[in-house]
């Protein structure tokens, strides 16, 4: 071996080069060690993998440091491939800086002032990557016999970039172990920032002050460690760590900038205050790092992202079960786009067939190569392939399983209301080995309640075709028990494309209606749909509509048009298969129509307009403020179909965003809903104990000239973290206690209501 090192760095000293792989102990890579040529002290850093690249000759000493390992100082004639320095624990004493006296703030400004030139989000650009995910279980857990990994998930993608609503990731490759056939929705560059110029970044849904952003020296201190020289560039690295007090949004770490350009040319951090949102999983530790290049004259771009994630999940005995999630990508290929694409929508493309990797930036370790081994081999015995649909995501994630040129429907596979009670529904259509832009479909659905059949059959049932992706148009048919009303407000979820959308809530969304609240409604139509500029879509339905109450009915022609705004949403596309997801507010929905009745004359058909805007706010830690506004607006409407106030019944279980403090049953015209809500939700201090989310509520309807103001206190997150882990679904509910606003208020009588809110 060190005849093959000697010869190797001949190789190198006849071009004045010496390269080497830093790593600790056990073989682990080490990266941004630092390698300093004492003699003409130039110096570098390694990479992501441990490497360094250093002009020398034979005769230079290079001193090799790292915090925590013991220096080591060698002649450049010495350095073998692979170097390994041992463990040197260090004790630092706490660093004290006083206003006025730290050098580093004028470097940090100098990042921050650079922000619009070197910020990646800033330029429409495009790279290849290569993504490897892993998972395992702490060294002191590991046996023998066990795989060294428990999942390895390789892949290839394609990505260009052109504004944070207008992206494309394509899945170009992948290989995972076990051979599961399954198609990863996400790169691990989906949830590792890739600037870090920005305000804030978001690591599991947590909003971390950035330490080179524009509030940076709110939530930071800095010290200078070093400075190196590597060719034309000096390369500064400074500690950072959070100031007092602002642990809870902060991280801490060392970056280095690389001057003359003022740019971020490797960073290195870890938090350990990081807010689990599942309840099923913390996570104490998360670190990650980032490596950047100078590509050209005008661009540092990062080129490595890694991540090292601790999991760990409470079982109902003994200890936390704890996990290690580890993400290494490697970007090559970076170009800038001079002109970006007209991209409708940020997208997530998946091939029908999925090649096998061609290419990896890093080869497959020993371990990863016996993980593979077992993984695949113990998986092949179960046969798990038998059981493709399960593992089938983008129609799993739509509410479909595949079966041959069919999609059994399966979302939602239960609804429920109080008149009809529980009904399973389930339907067929074709898929994408049939057609892509063609597609039929047909559900149907049975009422079991005994009152199901009171307005005739208890079957419910439809069947329609569909032309088209994204932009597409329809024909359907469909018999059902439908609401009495229009929409009080504007419920679907942006999860599902329009068309998709049901008449009914979810089963955790159950409204108290009654027969005389629902109508059977018999419907024949068309329906278009077009993707416009940006995240606007609108649609168009024109349907011959019968509608029945008992001994009332009603037949005519219903025309509704609409149009919705949503702020960041994201498709997941496999052939003809659509998925939206990832949305976020602020959401703008509007929505008119028209009816024509049998026999009537109108100088101006009956019509309705409705109108519905919400938003949030996140302002730190401290709070979460929430705000909706909804109208809808009818005139000369028949009885079929009236505008019902949105409220809660008498019973204690409801749904959020409804008046709580006047269970009445009104109709109306006109109405108008405001929702104001401000959550506190206990985060300045993270800890696994019990914190409650506390949010204060004020809103009212305006109804036919009567106005119904109320105001409310709820708390959510009621359950102990021991409880709330097993079952999840317990975070979505909120304890309420709601007021009508009155002169009277100290006579009103107070609401107690359960309500079934966001996660």
């Amino acid at each position: 071996m060190k005849f093959l090192g000697g010869l190797f760095c001949s190789l190198l000293w006849a071009q004045g080069w010496v390269e080497g792989l830093i790593t600790d102990e056990e073989g682990i890579a080490l990266p941004f060690v630092t390698v300093r040529n004492l003699r003409t002290r130039q110096g570098t850093y390694t990479d992501l993998q441990g490497r360094f690249r250093i002009a020398a000759e034979q005769h230079d000493t290079l001193e090799i440091r790292c915090v925590g390992y013991a220096p080591l100082r060698i002649q450049a004639s010495l350095v073998e491939p692979m170097l390994r320095l041992k463990a040197q624990p260090v004790e630092i004493e706490p660093v004290r800086i006083l206003p006025g006296e730290n050098p580093a703030h004028a470097l940090i400004r100098r990042l921050q002032a650079g922000a619009e030139r070197w910020n990646p989000l800033r330029r429409p650009h495009k790279y290849l990557s290569y993504n490897k995910l892993t998972l395992s279980l702490p060294d002191t857990v590991r046996s023998d016999t066990m795989p060294p990994y428990l999942l390895i998930w390789e892949t290839e993608t394609e990505k260009s970039y052109f504004s944070p609503n207008r992206y494309q990731e394509v899945l170009k490759a992948q290989r995972i172990s076990g051979n599961f056939p399954i198609q990863a929705p996400f790169s691990p560059t989906t949830f590792l920032p890739i600037s870090l110029y920005t305000k804030r970044i978001t690591l599991l849904e947590n909003e971390i002050a950035s330490p080179i952003g524009s509030e940076a020296f709110e939530y930071y201190e800095y010290a200078i460690l070093d400075t190196l020289y590597s060719g034309k560039d000096t390369l500064i690295e400074i500690e950072f760590f959070p100031r007092k007090g602002r642990a809870a949004w902060a991280m801490r770490g060392k970056l280095t900038i690389a001057l003359p350009d003022g740019a971020l040319y490797a960073i290195q951090a870890e938090t350990n205050t990081l807010k689990e949102r599942s309840g099923l999983f913390q996570t104490p530790f998360y670190r990650i790092w980032h490596y950047y290049e100078r590509l050209g004259d005008t661009l540092w771009f990062p080129t490595q992202l890694h991540s090292e994630v601790v999991l760990q999940m409470r079982g109902r005995q003994g200890g936390p079960l704890t996990f290690l999630l580890r993400s290494r990508s490697f970007l090559r290929s970076v170009e800038l786009i001079p002109n970006p694409e007209n991209l409708r929508l940020p997208e997530v493309v998946l091939p029908k067939q999925m090649p096998s990797i061609s290419y990896r930036a890093e080869e497959l370790s020993a371990e990863e190569q016996r993980a593979y081994q077992v993984m695949d081999s113990l998986f092949s015995r179960a046969k798990v392939r038998r059981w493709t649909w399960l593992f089938d995501l983008p129609n799993l994630l739509s509410g479909r399983i595949g079966m041959g040129k069919l999609n059994l429907i399966i979302r939602p596979l239960i609804l429920y209301h109080d008149a009809e009670g529980i009904r399973p529904q389930v339907g067929l259509e074709t898929n994408d080995k049939l057609s892509e832009s063609f597609r039929l479909r047909g559900w149907g659905g049975y009422g079991l309640y005994r009152w199901a059949g009171a307005q005739g059959s208890p079957w419910r049932y439809g069947a329609e075709i569909i032309f088209g992706k994204l932009s597409h148009g329809r024909l359907f048919y469909y018999d059902d028990v439908r609401e009495l009303t229009l929409p009080r407000l504007i419920d679907e979820s942006p999860i599902r494309l329009p068309s998709e959308q049901s008449a009914y809530e979810m089963t955790i969304r159950s409204y108290g209606f009654r027969w005389e609240d629902m109508v059977r409604e018999r419907a024949v139509g068309t329906y278009a749909q077009a993707a416009l500029l940006g995240t606007v879509s609108g649609y168009l339905s024109v349907a011959a509509i019968q509608r029945n109450l008992f001994a009332e009915s009603w037949r005519g022609i219903k025309t509704v048009a609409g149009i919705e705004y949503i702020h960041r949403q994201t498709l997941l596309l496999r052939g003809g298969t659509i998925w939206r997801g990832e949305y976020a507010l602020p959401r703008l929905h509007l929505q008119s129509g028209f009816l024509w009745a049998e026999g009537h004359r109108y100088v101006l058909p009956p019509f309705w307009l409705q109108i519905d805007l919400s938003h949030t706010w996140r302002w730190g830690r401290w709070a979460e403020v929430l705000v909706r506004v909804s109208t809808t607006y009818s005139r000369d409407l028949p009885s079929l179909w009236k505008v019902r106030l949105r409220t809660l019944s008498d019973s204690y279980l409801g749904m959020e965003q409804t008046l709580a403090a006047h269970p009445i049953r009104q109709y109306a015209n006109r109405v108008g809903y405001l929702f104001f809500e401000w959550s506190i939700p206990n985060t300045r201090f993270p800890s696994p104990k019990w914190t409650p989310t506390i949010t204060f509520h004020l809103q009212g309807a305006y109804a036919d000239s009567q106005l119904y103001p109320e105001g409310g206190l709820s708390v959510q997150k009621l359950i102990p973290p021991a409880i709330e882990r097993i079952f999840p679904s317990l975070r979505l509910v909120r304890i309420g206690l709601f007021v009508p606003l009155r002169a009277s208020l100290l006579r009103e009588r107070l609401y107690l209501r359960l309500i079934l809110g966001r996660l």
